[in-house]
C-alpha cells in the first residue's frame, strides 16, 4: 500500500508531467515544420513526416533540456501554460470529469495526451493540484511559479 502522503506525490508530479508534454508538443500551425527545422536532428519534411504521422527522433537536443538553468524555465513555462484552458472556467471548476470521474481541472483542451501516450489512461490528473484555484492559488503546489 502507498502511503498517503507518497500518493499526493505521485498525482502532483503525474500533472505535471502531462502539462510539460503538452507544452513541449504546442508547436502547430502553418509555419510548425519552419520552426521544427531549425531545431534540426531529423527530418521533418512533407514526405519523411506527414501531417499526423510521427517518427522516433530528437529534435534540438532534448536531453540538453536537463542542463541547469533549462528544465526549470520549461517546467516554470509549462505550468504557466496549463494555467489557461479554453474550457474555463468549466474546467477548473470541474467537480469530476472522465472514467469513474477520476480527472478534477483537466479535459482535452489542456491535459489530456492521446491515450497511447499516457500509461496511467488519463486518470488522476487535476490542474488545481499543481495551479491551485483562481481564488485559492496557495493550494497549488507549483503555484509559487506563477507568481
Amino acid at each position: 500500500m502507498i502511503a498517503p502522503s507518497s500518493a499526493r506525490l505521485i498525482v502532483r508530479l503525474g500533472a505535471l508531467s502531462v502539462f510539460v508534454v503538452f507544452f513541449q508538443i504546442g508547436v502547430v500551425g502553418p509555419n510548425a515544420r519552419k520552426v521544427l527545422e531549425k531545431l534540426g536532428g531529423m527530418d521533418v519534411s512533407k514526405e519523411t513526416l506527414p501531417f499526423m504521422e510521427w517518427q522516433e527522433g530528437t529534435l534540438g537536443g532534448l536531453v540538453r533540456q536537463g542542463e541547469p538553468g533549462r528544465l526549470d524555465r520549461t517546467v516554470t513555462a509549462a505550468v504557466a501554460n496549463a494555467a489557461i484552458c479554453s474550457s474555463d472556467p468549466l474546467c477548473i471548476e470541474s467537480a469530476g470529469q472522465g472514467t469513474n470521474a477520476l480527472n478534477l481541472a483537466a479535459c482535452h483542451a489542456c491535459a489530456l495526451l492521446p491515450e497511447t501516450s499516457c500509461e496511467e489512461g488519463n486518470l488522476l490528473l487535476d490542474r488545481v493540484v499543481v495551479l491551485g484555484k483562481p481564488d485559492q492559488p496557495e493550494i497549488g503546489f507549483f503555484s509559487t511559479l506563477l507568481t
